[in-house]
């Protein structure tokens, strides 16, 4: 017994010599809406996505800059639409800024901002349209979007799911994150 209590304490103690520092924004970045989906993008820039009214789900990105170590109040951001709801903004690289675009029912498209235009990176039907939330992420050199939906094959409810996108920008098959994250 005495060996199962010393591997248990010996992750605790671990984790409290870790030197780390939570702090809420500074600034002006909070509203009475939601703000979720911050990307700092440097030291001064980040997007996010923002449902400004109580039970709406309409969201939209803006951005905010840092100045005097205080972000500013959000502005509307050029990857918005005005009939559709706009967020879960990513930077997969220098040329690529992908994030939803989706109608009232729910149907969702990635898609990036080229030339003014809206761009169908690939429709998220495949992944399921229940209750997407997405985000695209670069881990291990690979694309890799993660999303919350309540897709046949989960664990019920709303599990969290990923598929790797390909060099030619293909989703993979939805793999579930599995039962130590999804209950």
């Amino acid at each position: 017994m005495k060996k199962l209590f010393f591997i248990f304490v010996l992750p605790l103690s671990l984790l409290a010599q870790q030197d780390f520092k939570i702090e809420p924004l500074d600034g002006h970045v909070n509203t009475f809406g939601a703000e979720l989906n911050f990307i700092q993008i440097n030291d001064t820039l980040a997007f996010y996505t923002s449902i400004q009214d109580e039970g709406s789900y309409q969201s939209s990105i803006y951005f905010t800059t840092k100045r005097n170590k205080k972000w500013g109040k959000g502005k509307y951001s050029k990857y918005n639409s005005e009939l559709f709801d706009t967020g879960d903004i990513s930077f997969l690289n220098d040329d690529i800024i992908a994030f939803t675009l989706c109608d009232v029912q729910n149907n969702c498209q990635l898609v990036s901002l080229v030339d003014g235009r809206f761009i169908k990176i690939e429709t998220l039907e495949k992944l399921g349209k229940k209750n997407i939330q997405s985000h695209i992420t670069v881990h291990n050199n690979q694309n890799v979007i993660y999303f919350v939906s309540d897709r046949e094959g989960g664990f019920g409810g709303l599990d969290i799911w990923l598929s790797v996108i390909d060099i030619n920008g293909n989703f993979g098959v939805p793999i579930n994150a599995g039962s130590r994250i999804n209950s």
